[in-house]
């Protein structure tokens, strides 16, 4: 009797922990610096200057308040979207961003030379790929899968001919890296377009006609645009309402596409959302 009673028990428990995580959805926000961010915090609306209580938002892997810090990237623009088309739900939002990296640091088989393709500080670094499993892995249950990767990145590529000329092989073996090893075949791949000044990153066309290809050629794959976000004057970084924007567009793509990953909104419908979270 003890033992049918202590199984009992057992499943009750184990019922009890999935349903406590029943109702996250997870978020994979990595790239370079537009995705690390330049937006200012100083310059949110005191309603935006805090994430919506049903958003945890993680950065490599240690969990964080937007009022912590000083920069913020799509994630406020993201989040706030997100928390009133999914209110029921909560929303797992994990970023991991590094500054000036081309696709090949990402790669899970870059070697501790970097780039290989690249020159000068583009061919130096450390690989990055393990460093964000390690981070992703501390804050995603093994069992939890990812709605969405959500990626800024490309500008480095367009810095040379031979950089964008790998781009489009590179981000399809990344991306299906990523699904497989967090488990999440089905995660939407949401990216935005790069527009960086071409004066500075002469290969910028060859990158972009990449990722154009890549939302028709890679299955859940979506590209958002960003060629008339508002930039800071370096041409190159997106302000604090650009980056808001960013954010919700990322959110908008999502909401859209939400059907395809098997994340729809695990207690919110929906279906009865329009493209910006609305409700119908």
């Amino acid at each position: 009797m003890a033992k049918i009673i202590s199984s009992i028990l057992l499943i009750f428990f184990a019922a009890a922990w999935q349903c406590a995580y029943a109702d996250e959805m997870v978020f994979v926000l990595i790239g370079q610096s537009n995705m690390v961010g330049f937006g200012q915090v100083r310059e949110l609306r005191s309603g935006d200057a805090e994430f919506p209580p049903n958003v945890v938002f993680y950065e490599d892997g240690e969990r964080k308040r937007l009022g912590q810090q000083r920069r913020f990237g799509p994630e406020v623009g993201f989040a706030r979207m997100m928390a009133e088309a999914f209110p029921r739900d909560t929303i797992v939002l994990a970023k991991h961003a590094v500054g000036g990296t081309s696709i090949g640091r990402w790669m899970p088989d870059a070697s501790d030379q970097g780039d290989r393709l690249g020159s000068g500080p583009m061919r130096r670094g450390a690989p990055i790929y393990p460093a964000l499993m390690v981070s992703l892995k501390t804050v995603i249950r093994s069992d939890r899968p990812v709605c969405s990767i959500l990626m800024m990145q490309g500008e480095a590529d367009a810095k040379s001919d031979a950089l964008a000329g790998a781009y489009g092989t590179r981000i399809a073996d990344f991306v299906a890296a990523l699904r497989r090893d967090l488990k999440s075949p089905q995660a939407l791949f949401i990216y935005g377009k790069v527009n960086p000044p071409p004066d500075r990153f002469p290969a910028v066309e060859l990158v972009r006609q990449h990722q154009q290809t890549l939302a028709r050629s890679l299955p859940s794959a979506v590209m958002i645009d960003t060629d008339d976000l508002s930039k800071r004057p370096d041409g190159l970084h997106y302000d604090s309402m650009g980056q808001l924007e960013l954010g919700r567009r990322f959110a908008a793509a999502y909401i859209s596409n939400a059907k395809k990953s098997g994340c729809a909104g695990i207690k919110s419908n929906s279906s009865e959302l329009d493209p910006r979270g609305n409700q119908k």
